[in-house]
């Protein structure tokens, strides 16, 4: 199977709902709502940081 590439700050959404914002280290930074699908995902808090469907 194979491996999704990394959701990102200025990327367009696949699907609407809440992604939450994952640091470099694995941290969780936060929530962000996504009201229809391909919406820009907004910046990040830290650099390389990316983003997960919750």
């Amino acid at each position: 199977m194979p491996k999704k590439s990394p959701l990102v700050s200025g990327m367009d959404a696949p699907k609407r709902g809440t992604y939450t914002e994952i640091g470099p280290r694995g941290g969780v930074k936060g929530d962000v709502t996504m009201k229809k699908r391909g919406d820009t995902m907004p910046p990040t808090e830290l650099p390389n940081s990316q983003f997960k469907k919750k």
